[in-house]
């Protein structure tokens, strides 16, 4: 059902079409709050309608719009739903980690055994109603032996299926010991693999399974089984390696490994299809209360850069996947259009339930300001998990002092002393995820546009360093 909300300001009437969820899905109303879907029209004869639009952020979207029909063409959906359908399609087809996946639903006339695999996956969803075992002591990872049981595969998380030996004796089954959790063009990939040169861990090389965000909402990948297969080679490295007490010979088991799926801070997108939340008007569970259920003890890790130059490095890395030509003029249009919309959210909804509202911003966004709003997403992990098990980054500082930086982490996961051969190898280049060719000569985003931005964050960036006790994270030097 669609209906027009009609307002008047400064002489000009302002014309938005909302469109009102069916009610088995949603019990609100969810809205677009779009610029570019309104149309500006005089009622002063005589008069420009620039003149009329006082302010200047009303100029500004009258600027972007006034000539684009192509947007006035979706007055019903907003940008980041036109964008999202332009290419879910083809990256849903492809299993692409940056499709946005919706839950899977029970075709028409399923026989009974589709019946009993679709109530299964209802029940792998359910994080919190699993049991989870108790974790062996001889290991500093979280691990336990579990009877040898139906094989699980998930492509998603392993393109090529790999083949264990049968075994008829119980298998190690291993947790990752920590998680980065966000955010990304934060400096994450150079961290992980950095982290990955310490003897003491083991990782997989693919830094992001995206298995709490987007891959558990495939059938296939559904059940935890799937997530632990990802980590099997390593919990079998991990079992193979140990330290013996000498006077004892008791035998334990120090290595660990982890994961870096730097999305699972912030992208919670069907929260509200997912047990437990359906009757919550805002997130009552989220990814960090599934990761706190499987094991309480998990230690994470998050990168944080001045969110005003981590949305332009975003905007220029993610043309890798979404094919657009960058511009710092087009970066400026959008950034405007992006907070305008949010801006709005926040005359009908919390903060909390605006950072979380996948129809402001997703997987498929171009420009994505709402990721640096961190002191709302960091205050649900602080929630669940002790401050002492949380460990914060700030980019601008591991750029500077790359050692101290990843000194600090060794020690905030209790490894082992390396020595200077080894500091050597791990300082040395590592991997990193450069701007795409296509994107390195775009140069810096307009003054007018960080200026905006930095307006914008300033009152987010005040709440993250009083959360963190910690000045720097007002990022005014």
């Amino acid at each position: 059902m669609v209906f027009e909300e009609r307002t008047e300001k400064n002489g000009v009437k302002f014309i938005a079409n909302i469109t009102r969820v069916p009610e088995v899905t949603h019990s609100f109303f969810e809205w677009n709050f779009v610029p570019p879907t309104y149309f500006y029209r005089s009622t002063m004869a005589g008069s420009s309608i620039q003149e009329k639009l006082k302010s200047q952020e009303e100029r500004d979207i009258f600027e972007i719009t006034k000539h684009d029909s192509v947007y006035h063409s979706f007055a019903n959906v907003s940008m980041t739903e036109i964008e999202t359908s332009k290419r879910v399609k083809d990256a849903m087809k492809k299993l692409q980690p940056y499709a946005v996946p919706k839950l899977e639903t029970l075709r028409h006339g399923a026989n009974q055994s589709d019946i009993e695999k679709y109530r299964q996956y209802l029940k792998n969803l359910d994080i919190m109603g699993m049991t989870m075992p108790a974790f062996l002591s001889d290991y500093k990872n979280p691990c336990w032996k579990e009877a040898p049981g139906p094989s699980s595969y998930c492509r998603l998380l392993a393109p090529k299926k790999r083949h264990s030996p049968v075994r008829a004796t119980p298998v190690l089954r291993c947790l990752p010991y920590f998680i980065f959790i966000g955010q990304p063009k934060c400096g994450t990939t150079g961290i992980y693999h950095r982290l990955g040169k310490h003897p003491d861990v083991t990782l997989p090389n693919n830094k992001e399974p995206f298995w709490f965000n987007r891959k558990r909402f495939f059938k296939e990948c559904s059940s935890v089984s799937t997530y632990l297969d990802f980590f099997q080679r390593h919990t079998e490295i991990i079992e193979r390696r140990f330290q013996e007490n000498g006077s004892t010979n008791v035998q334990f088991h120090h290595m660990v490994t982890g994961e870096g799926s730097v999305d699972i801070m912030w992208d919670n997108h069907l929260w509200q299809d997912l047990p437990r939340n359906s009757k919550c008007t805002e997130p009552c569970l989220t990814n960090a209360d599934y990761i706190h259920h499987l094991n309480p003890g998990t230690k994470i890790i998050v990168a944080l850069r001045n969110p005003v130059d981590r949305v332009y490095s975003d905007y220029l890395y993610e043309l890798k996947y979404l094919k657009y030509k960058p511009d710092t003029l087009d970066f400026h249009k959008r950034i405007i259009q992006a907070i305008y919309r949010f801006k709005g959210c926040l005359k009908h909804y919390s903060l909390r339930r605006c950072v979380y509202d996948s129809k402001l911003e997703n997987a498929m966004s171009f420009v994505r300001p709402i990721i640096g709003i961190y002191h709302a997403f960091l205050e649900d992990w602080l929630k669940v998990f002790p401050r002492d098990q949380v460990h914060v980054i700030r980019f601008e500082d591991y750029v500077a002092n790359t050692r101290g930086e990843m000194e600090k982490l060794f020690d905030f996961l209790s490894l082992s002393q390396l020595s200077e051969s080894q500091w050597m190898d791990v300082l040395n280049k590592t991997q990193s995820n450069p701007r795409p060719k296509s994107s390195r000569n775009t140069g810096n985003m307009n003054n007018d546009t960080r200026t905006i931005l930095e307006e914008f964050y300033e009152p987010y960036n005040q709440r993250l360093a009083q959360l963190l006790a910690d000045e720097a994270y007002l990022w005014r030097d």
